[in-house]
């Protein structure tokens, strides 16, 4: 079975268990996708036995780790319109508690410009996936569903997106 159609098959099922443990619902999909990011990103030297096994663990696992973060603070949920750069202007004032020094706000420009070249020379299909499920909030499940791209495929996308912008972050 792939992990596509095991996603299909136990999404209802795992998602009622979130919800039977997790008090936040809005977070049930999150953890979900977590879960089954990590399955699909396994290394495969060490196979795994009973996938339900594993998916109802690494659920259980993903909802202490966020319980043991006592002082989380919630992210605000915004929608923007105009862009990824007004997002990323955005972030870095709802960041900010003081105003920042002439140094430092040179330094965050050229982060946020390093950012967004980074993100721009990304591959079309790996810079859409990451722009709409890191940036615009949109969950893997939704994506798959619009745009008829299996969820393995899309996972495989962001993961290599992601991969690439580290290793282009790292070396500037």
């Amino acid at each position: 079975m792939s992990i596509a159609d095991l996603y299909r098959e136990m999404r209802q099922e795992l998602l009622d268990y979130i919800h039977s443990a997790w008090r936040l619902d809005d977070d049930a999909e999150d953890i979900l996708h977590d879960v089954f990011t990590h399955l699909l990103l396994l290394d495969r030297a060490e196979p795994v036995q009973d996938y339900i096994a594993y998916l109802y663990r690494s659920v259980r696992n993903n909802i202490t780790d966020r319980n043991r973060k006592h002082t989380e603070e919630r992210m605000p949920q915004m929608t923007y319109t105009e862009g990824e750069e007004i997002f990323m202007q955005d972030m870095a004032l709802l960041l900010q508690d003081r105003e920042p020094q002439p140094d430092e706000q040179l330094e965050r420009k050229q982060l946020r410009e390093r950012l967004q070249r980074a993100i721009d020379s990304l591959p079309t299909e790996q810079r859409d996936v990451f722009v709409k499920t890191e940036i615009e909030g949109v969950s893997f499940h939704d994506l798959a569903e619009a745009t008829g791209v299996p969820l393995n495929t899309l996972l495989s996308r962001k993961h290599y997106a992601v991969k690439t912008l580290r290793k282009k972050l790292s070396q500037s």
